[in-house]
């Protein structure tokens, strides 16, 4: 699976602007097993240096 994200935070008096978004991307399995099902992902997104860094998730059972 490949999956990204675009999105980032306002305050209650900053005005808003898609150039303001942030994005991340990243790749993902999903492995049905006996103990449930586990997701194993890996994204890249930016810091606040503006530089991309890696990260390793892991989780269990259904996202939503």
């Amino acid at each position: 699976m490949v999956f990204t994200d675009w999105g980032t935070a306002w305050g209650k008096n900053e005005s808003m602007g898609l150039s303001d978004l942030a994005n991340s991307y990243g790749l993902g399995v999903r492995l049905d097993t006996p103990l449930g099902l586990l997701r194993l992902d890996y994204g890249w997104g930016k810091n606040t240096e503006d530089e991309r860094k890696g990260q390793f998730y892991f989780g269990m059972g259904q996202m939503f």
